[in-house]
């Protein structure tokens, strides 16, 4: 395909002649382009736009915007698709876990005062249990402050959704203290709540502290689910 020759001389000619002619710049050099393979306009690259009767530069209307008119070869816009996704969870590491099903609230305290420990903020973590219990997971949700870390429902389900789990919720009170506050109670109601709608089971809630921690299913803020622990139908609770 044949091009014109652009070097220091014609460059300052088109400038002067789309000024003398009022004629945008794009116009002029499309324009040169039809000329020079109006013997063959299949070839014209897709961005040139044609006016009617092709073959010279139309200063009729040239100066109104919206009067270029198209002939020729359309133009060929890029036809955006729908993506085809896939989501799924990637391993980022491993740590000592328990070696068979969680059947109580200690079990779990055990697992998660293992990922915590030496945290200096408050961290957020879900533990991910199977049909029977076992972990086959776990995902931090949020890092926050020395008294509050903010979680949203929907980074919490996001892994249980993904794992087909039932949820063990978890975080650390760095203060030393388990005792649950006011945020924290409000917050496992609405997390049981979304995972009625969804559901998935949360089972338990615990508050790791120093020594110690606080089940939110031991103290009877979390009814029992019936799911079942081991080969046994009955509800974390229960199996403590």
């Amino acid at each position: 395909m044949y091009s014109p020759r652009i070097d220091e001389e014609l460059i300052p000619t088109l400038y002067r002649l789309a000024k003398e002619k009022k004629i945008p710049m794009t116009r002029l050099v499309n324009g040169m382009l039809r000329s020079a393979l109006e013997e063959d306009p299949s070839e014209l690259p897709p961005a040139v736009c044609q006016e009617k009767g092709a073959g010279g530069i139309s200063e009729r209307g040239a100066d109104r915007p919206g009067s270029e008119e198209s002939c020729g070869p359309p133009l060929v816009h890029e036809k955006r698709g729908i993506s085809v996704v896939r989501i799924q969870m990637i391993r980022e590491g491993r740590f000592p876990g328990h070696p068979g099903p969680v059947r109580n609230s200690s079990d779990a305290a055990g697992i998660l005062r293992s990922y915590l420990a030496g945290a200096d903020r408050e961290y957020f973590v879900v533990l991910l249990l199977d049909q029977k219990h076992r972990i086959n997971g776990l995902n931090l949700v949020s890092v926050g402050t020395l008294t509050m870390a903010l979680v949203h429902p929907r980074e919490v389900f996001k892994p249980a959704v993904l794992a087909n789990a039932a949820l063990i919720l978890g975080h650390n009170h760095p203060s030393g203290d388990p005792e649950p506050s006011c945020e924290d109670r409000e917050l496992t109601r609405r997390l049981v709540s979304a995972g009625e709608l969804l559901g998935i089971d949360v089972l338990d809630h615990i508050v790791i502290g120093e020594r110690e921690h606080v089940s939110f299913a031991d103290r009877g803020m979390i009814p029992p689910r019936g799911r079942t622990l081991g080969s046994t139908v009955t509800s974390f609770k229960e199996k403590r």
